[in-house]
């Protein structure tokens, strides 16, 4: 910029976007600026498919029966962290468009710097991105064996049901493991099982 090379920490590792169905996700390390990885499926009518101002090869709209949701997705065995203090994985859907029967099983934070927001985040209250979805838009979701220093470590931001949070461990960092920064209201059936919050033991001299 301007002559000056600069860091722009503003990249997402893997991003799955609009109609991504039956998709396996397994053994990611490294680090990003943005999310690590990302599910994110809100609708937008107004952009043009293919322009080259959208990430989207086809028009990001809403064409019902479930076309467009992003479903069936399996994450598996991730290592890594943000350099940009964002989220590990992120799911984000608004506009009608669904997330639904998501397995992810095994993140480890390796994040030894800047902690990230949250090493899972769930939907999103800001209306930008379409505020909280309604109860019923982000469902079986099953989260697993999850490691993080992030200031949340699962950050509910959205709505979530029928789903399950089990074997979570925050350490370096204050609160519960689970944040609903949206409210109880948008949580319904959900199956949680032994989550800690734990200090690190100190070094042997």
């Amino acid at each position: 910029m301007s002559g000056q090379r600069e860091i722009f920490l503003n990249q997402d590792g893997l991003d799955l976007r609009q109609g991504c169905q039956d998709i396996d996700i397994a053994n990611i390390s490294g680090h990003t600026g943005d999310d690590l990885i990302a599910l994110t499926n809100i609708a937008n009518d107004s952009q043009t498919s293919g322009s080259p101002d959208s990430t989207m090869v086809s028009t990001p709209n809403n064409r019902g029966g479930g076309q467009d949701d992003i479903s069936n997705i399996t994450i598996r065995n991730i290592r890594g962290y943000t350099a940009g203090g964002h989220h590990l994985v992120r799911l984000l859907n608004a506009s009608g468009l669904q997330i639904h029967d998501v397995i992810l099983d095994g993140l480890i934070d390796t994040s030894t710097g800047r902690a990230a927001k949250a090493a899972v985040k769930i939907g999103d209250s800001n209306p930008v991105w379409g505020g909280v979805t309604p109860l019923g838009d982000t469902y079986r979701i099953v989260i697993n064996n999850v490691i993080s220093r992030a200031q949340h470590t699962i950050l509910i931001g959205g709505s979530l049901t029928e789903s399950s949070i089990s074997n979570v461990i925050k350490y370096e960092a204050t609160g519960e493991p689970i944040t609903y920064s949206s409210g109880p209201q948008f949580v319904r059936n959900l199956m949680i099982e032994n989550i800690k919050t734990m200090s690190v033991a100190p070094a042997h001299p």
